[in-house]
């Protein structure tokens, strides 16, 4: 078989605002010569004669065999049944290997269950701990809230109980003063008759 192309650089150069155009190709070898490998040199020249602009292309070569074999590979992997473009296949693991991987993986499984129950255990005591503290916090408060209905309700009943009083002075004293205005006119009436006799 033969290799279709071959190995080349192309070097173009193109002049800004000119038809010029300038192209030097090397010559097919094994591998380019290191003065091939950079275009500086061509570059250089360029910019001395034309003030251009410079554009390095490599040629890319086509192996026929390389893309035979490919080919050939697919297809073996295709009647194999493997599909060649699932990257996702996992390699091919020992029995021993394998057994340990499980193992390892149990005891991960099991130290996080026990770091998971000692987790929720802790959760539940301070949730515990939490809830006697508002049950004791709410008990203050009930209790602090019926003293204060209690001292509310006593002072209701002692201003009750004094206007009761005030109103009571009040009424015998009204009654008092009619009553000694009443004697008062009374006795001044006896007097007022002892001096007309």
């Amino acid at each position: 078989m033969r290799r279709v192309g071959s190995r080349a650089w192309a070097l173009t150069a193109v002049a800004a605002g000119s038809a010029l155009v300038a192209q030097a190709l090397a010559s097919p070898s094994s591998a380019p010569s290191p003065s091939l490998r950079s275009c500086s040199h061509v570059l250089a020249q360029c910019r001395l004669h034309t003030g251009c602009f410079l554009a390095c292309t490599r040629i890319v070569f086509f192996d026929l065999r390389k893309h035979e074999m490919e080919k050939r590979r697919l297809r073996e992997l295709e009647k194999a049944g493997i599909d060649a473009g699932d990257e996702d296949d996992a390699p091919w693991i020992a029995p021993e290997e394998q057994q340990r991987l499980d193992e390892e993986e149990e005891e991960r499984r099991a130290k996080l269950e026990e770091q998971r129950q000692a987790l929720m255990k802790k959760r539940a005591e301070e949730d515990a701990v939490k809830r006697q503290k508002f049950k004791e916090f709410r008990a203050r408060q009930i209790s602090m809230s019926r003293q204060r209905k209690e001292a509310t309700t006593e002072k209701k009943e002692e201003a009750r109980q004094h206007r009761k009083q005030t109103s009571r002075i009040e009424g015998v004293d009204t009654a008092e003063e009619s009553t000694g205005a009443d004697l008062g006119g009374a006795e001044s009436k006896d007097a007022f008759d002892r001096g007309a006799q």
